[in-house]
């Protein structure tokens, strides 16, 4: 799949034409975006017409389309449109993060090392209010 596929078919959602250093521009951004939210080392794309295979093509279309239609609908003004596109990019995102990546960015390098957010247990920081878990265990005094 190429980034002169999704131009496009963005094209044809949007009813506009994009230059190709509008779309490298915001092709590369989605890929910055992807690749700091999910640690990965999605490589940017320098030629529309070259074959970009470091992720799946259903994840290149689904990310791209949505960003670079995003980018036509910011450049040209409509911005409610704009809104539409970035959240259909959103939405990618949230669900790209639960899939397995190892299907998803077939190329080992790419993966990165995961998702940089480390989750830290907060269960025995949560204010429990005036009435705790009600065990007599809670109970401090006054």
């Amino acid at each position: 799949m190429t980034l002169k596929e999704i131009m496009t078919w963005s094209d044809g959602f949007t009813d506009e034409v994009q230059t190709q250093a509008l779309a490298l521009s915001y092709a590369n951004r989605a890929i910055a975006i992807i690749n700091t939210r999910f640690n990965t080392a999605l490589p940017f794309i320098t030629d529309i017409n070259a074959e970009y295979d470091a992720i799946t093509p259903s994840w290149f279309v689904r990310f791209l389309l949505a960003y670079l239609s995003y980018g036509i609908k910011m450049n040209d003004g409509s911005i409610t449109e704009a809104r539409e596109y970035k959240q259909d990019f959103e939405t990618a995102i949230y669900e790209f993060e639960g899939t397995d990546k190892t299907i998803a960015i077939p190329t080992e390098a790419y993966r990165g090392t995961g998702n940089p957010i480390e989750l830290i247990d907060t269960s025995y920081a949560v204010d429990q209010g005036w009435f705790g878990s009600g065990s007599a265990d809670d109970w401090t005094g006054w």
